[in-house]
C-alpha cells in the first residue's frame, strides 16, 4: 500500500489530521471497556474531533472508542471511521466453518459492495447458500458489541475503506503493523508486568512521536512520506536553492573565533561553515517533538536531536560521522537554540581526549 498521510481543514485557522490510530494489548490478557474508554477519552480531551482507527475486534475495546467516537456506517470525511481487521475476521469465519464441517469456496466478497443497501441485497441473496446455523452465527450479537454482519457493513465496506485512505479501489485493513509494535513494546520492558505508565510513555517515545516527525516532515515533502493528492494545497516548499545561491545569514560564531582548525583540515571546516549559511539562508529548521528538529537541505532532509549539551545528526550525514560528531546540520540546530558556542566547546574537549 502506498504509504500516505491524510489531512483534514476542521476551520479556517486550524488543521488536524485523521491519525490510523494503533492499539495494543501488550501484556494485559483483555482491553476491558474502562481502560479502553479511558484512552479514547483522552485522545478527545487531546482536541482529537475525529477518529479513523482499527482494532481486530476485541468488544471492549470496540465499545470503549465507539462509545467516545461514534461511527455512523459508509463513512464521510466529517464522521469517525472505525476499521476491521480483515485476517481477524477470515479467522473467525473459517474456524466457524471448519466447526460446522461446511467446505465452500472464496467469491468476490460481500464487503466489495459499494454501498449498504447493495450489501443487504447480496448478503440475502448469498445466505441461502449457507448451514442455517453459519447463517445464526453471523447475525448473532451474543459476545460482540453488534452482529459480524453488521460490523462486515460498518467497519469493512468498499466506501468505509476508501474514505479511511485505503486508496481506490482500496486494499484491506490489517493489523500486522499493530502486532509488531505491541512485539516493540514487549521487548522493551523485557516482556514483564509493567505499570500504565511506563507503557504510555513507551508509546508516546517509540511510535506517537516518530509518527508525528515523519508528519511534519511530509509537510515539507520531506523524509518517507508525502501527503496525498487531494491534500497538496497543505505542502510546503522546502525552498529548494542553487549551491551557489547568495549566503544572507551567518553563524554567530566564526571560522576563526571556533577554533578547530586543529581537529580539521581547513577545506573541509569551510565547507561545513559554507553549507551551515546556506541552510541558514534558503532552507528549513523544523522544530519537531522531544527536542528534536528536522534540517533540510536540498532534497534531503536530516533529524537532529539535542539532549543537554549533546547535539547529533543521523546516521545518513556523512559530514557527522567522519567528523566525528560535526556536521553542518548540527551547527543550525545550535545556533538556532542559542548553544553554538557552548557546542563548539563541548566538542573541541571531546576530540582533544
Amino acid at each position: 500500500m502506498v504509504k500516505k498521510f491524510l489531512f483534514r481543514n476542521q476551520s479556517q485557522i486550524s488543521v488536524r489530521y485523521r491519525y490510523d490510530l494503533q492499539l495494543w494489548t501488550f501484556l494485559f490478557d483483555n482491553f476491558n471497556f474502562p481502560t479502553s474508554n479511558y484512552l479514547a477519552a483522552n485522545l478527545k480531551r487531546k482536541g482529537i474531533c475525529n477518529l479513523t482507527y482499527g482494532t481486530d475486534g476485541e468488544t471492549p475495546l470496540e465499545t470503549g472508542f465507539e462509545k467516545v467516537f461514534p461511527i455512523h456506517g459508509t463513512s464521510s470525511s466529517d464522521t469517525n471511521i472505525h476499521l476491521r481487521c480483515f485476517d481477524h475476521v477470515k479467522t473467525n469465519i473459517l474456524k466457524k466453518l471448519t466447526e460446522l464441517k461446511h467446505d465452500g469456496r472464496r467469491i468476490i466478497g460481500l464487503v466489495d459492495c459499494t454501498s449498504e443497501e447493495q450489501f443487504d441485497k447480496e448478503l440475502k441473496v448469498t445466505e441461502g447458500q449457507w448451514p442455517e446455523a453459519f447463517t445464526k452465527w453471523l447475525h448473532s450479537s451474543e459476545g460482540r458489541l453488534r452482529p459480524l454482519s453488521e460490523s462486515m457493513k460498518k467497519c469493512m465496506l468498499r466506501p468505509v475503506r476508501v474514505a479511511a485512505g485505503l486508496g481506490n479501489p482500496p486494499n484491506k485493513w490489517q493489523n500486522q503493523r499493530t502486532e509488531a509494535y505491541n512485539n516493540v513494546i514487549k521487548e522493551e520492558i523485557s516482556r514483564q508486568k509493567t505499570d500504565q505508565v511506563t507503557i504510555h510513555d513507551l508509546i508516546e517515545k517509540r511510535v506517537v512521536q516518530p509518527h508525528l516527525d515523519e508528519l511534519v516532515k511530509a509537510i515539507y515533502q520531506m523524509g518517507e512520506y508525502r501527503l496525498s493528492a487531494d491534500y497538496n494545497h497543505l505542502e510546503v516548499d522546502p525552498l529548494h536553492r542553487r549551491r551557489d545561491e547568495a549566503i544572507t545569514r551567518k553563524l554567530s560564531i566564526g571560522l576563526v573565533e571556533c577554533q578547530l582548525s586543529l581537529q580539521f583540515p581547513s577545506y573541509e571546516l569551510k565547507d561545513i561553515w559554507r553549507r551551515a549559511e546556506i541552510i541558514l539562508s534558503h532552507y528549513k529548521i523544523i522544530e519537531l517533538a522531544n527536542t528534536n528538529f528536522c534540517v533540510t537541505e536540498f532534497d534531503t532532509s536530516y533529524t537532529v536531536k539535542t539532549k543537554k549539551e549533546k547535539i547529533s545528526c543521523d546516521k545518513t550525514c556523512k559530514s557527522f560521522r567522519d567528523s566525528g560528531g560535526l556536521c553542518p546540520h548540527v551547527l543550525v540546530v545550535a545556533e538556532k537554540i542559542g548553544k553554538l558556542r557552548s557546542f563548539i566547546t563541548t566538542y573541541k574537549k571531546a576530540s582533544n581526549k
